[in-house]
């Protein structure tokens, strides 16, 4: 399946690896939700989420916008790899060696890329 930058490949457990065209971080939005824009593709965080950046894991939260500057340390970098789990949750590795990481949430719809969401409760659609 293929979505605007985006293709997505669907794993036998469920799960999805999402091969973005332009993996450079182009932006980062911050506004109800969290934007990284890839060429574009655009992943969009709306429910909390662990930044980890080597032996460090912070909480962050879309709706507390004055907590999310250590996302913002993220720019520049590139996408080395996202996937997707069979249970839902979303991680983006970066070439830093830096990890965004979105659970999925059990009333809201957590994260999307491209087109593809992950709806409440986690389970993947297409």
């Amino acid at each position: 399946m293929t979505w605007p930058g985006v293709e997505i490949q669907e794993l036998p457990d469920g799960g999805r690896v999402f091969e973005v065209a332009e993996p450079d971080l182009s932006w980062i939005r911050v506004d109800h939700q969290t934007r990284l824009r890839f060429g574009e593709a655009e992943l969009v965080i709306e429910r909390p989420f662990s930044l980890r950046t080597g032996d460090t894991v912070i909480q962050l939260d879309p709706n507390d916008r004055e907590g999310l500057g250590p996302l913002l340390a993220l720019y520049p970098d590139t996408l080395a790899h996202l996937a997707m789990a069979s249970d839902g949750t979303l991680e983006a590795a970066f070439s830093s060696g830096a990890a965004v990481t979105v659970p999925p949430d059990p009333r809201f719809e957590a994260w999307s890329i491209g087109g593809f969401w992950c709806p409440p409760g986690g389970m993947s659609n297409s």
